[in-house]
């Protein structure tokens, strides 16, 4: 109440007010790569209402999307392109050069300003820079990848899963060299990787699975029951994580799935978009403060510090 009191009229109340009721944050956004009509769209990820204002990007084999702030990134498996996209709008992004002449690329993942590609036919990994999309120069890939289609990155370590080995390693993000003390996790297709915590979350495309691992060391994460195909799961890709959850791109179900990413338990509350063909990729928009309430705060502030060095000179 003293500080309704210092503010100099009813209006200035009312605005404080506002401050204090003003939302924190805007909806999350899901972005889906239909491999079935080669498009990627937007969506509201807790209605699964398509997003207002982006335009359906046409893009052949949408096999792995990443976002960092408002860029969204996307591979393309058929004409082995990496590009980049306005996450608002689905423009083309300003300044970001298409990368040409990868070999079949699948997963990509953001890490420290970089971007990292699996490439499927060359059994390789790529990086590049992620506002212009030069190639990073003296990058290593680990060697021995087979098949490598699903991509992780968490701190300095680089997760691959090799669907021609059957496996999840993990290695370092600098050097290319295996992390010691994580033991290859056996996964007859490991399409899609995702990190959330120490947690390690993997698809299963060909045995319909969802399952857990200690990022750390490989060991299957005690209180997680996997996941399979009678809870929803078919030929899943990739999986993101958001709020708790885990979000699943089902490409024979032509849905995404929701489901705890504690205990595995699946959210059967979750709408998932409709009109999905063969979903492939996915990605989840982090929250985003509303400009208004930061704004605001910035003049409740000032006009508070104005009152108090008039109040200091009388």
């Amino acid at each position: 109440m003293n500080l309704i009191r210092s503010f100099t009229s009813a209006a200035s109340a009312a605005a404080l007010l506002l401050l204090l009721t003003a939302p924190a944050s805007r909806a999350q956004t899901l972005y889906v790569g239909n491999d079935g009509n080669n498009t990627v769209r937007s969506f509201d990820l807790a209605t699964g209402v398509a997003t207002p204002g982006f335009t359906p990007i046409s893009l052949g084999d949408p096999y792995g999307l990443a976002l960092s702030g408002n860029a969204l990134y996307a591979t393309s498996g058929s004409s082995g392109t990496l590009s980049a996209y306005d996450a608002t709008t689905g423009a083309a992004l300003a300044g970001f050069t298409t990368v040409t002449g990868l070999s079949e690329p699948t997963g990509v993942a953001f890490s420290g300003g970089n971007l990292y590609v699996a490439n499927y036919s060359a059994n390789s990994i790529t990086a590049y820079n992620a506002t212009t999309g030069a190639a990073l120069g003296g990058y290593l890939s680990p060697s021995g990848l087979n098949q490598p289609i699903g991509l992780a990155i968490s701190g300095g370590t680089l997760y691959v899963g090799n669907e021609g080995l059957g496996s999840v390693q993990a290695f370092s993000l600098a050097t290319g060299v295996a992390v010691p003390g994580f033991s290859p996790i056996s996964l007859l297709a490991p399409y899609g990787l995702t990190i959330s915590g120490t947690a390690l979350y993997a698809t299963n495309f060909n045995g319909d699975t969802l399952s857990a691992y200690d990022a750390t060391t490989g060991a299957a994460l005690p209180g997680f029951t996997t996941q399979t195909g009678a809870n929803g799961l078919s030929a899943p890709w990739q999986v993101a994580a958001a709020g708790g959850n885990l979000y699943v791109a089902n490409s024979n179900g032509n849905t995404i799935t929701a489901y705890n990413a504690t205990t595995g338990a699946r959210d059967l509350s979750y709408i998932s978009p409709s009109g999905l063909n063969q979903p492939a990729s996915i990605a989840i928009s982090a929250p985003v403060p509303e400009p208004g309430s930061a704004l605001l705060l910035l003049g409740g502030t000032a006009l508070l510090a104005l009152r108090r060095r008039r109040a200091g000179r009388a």
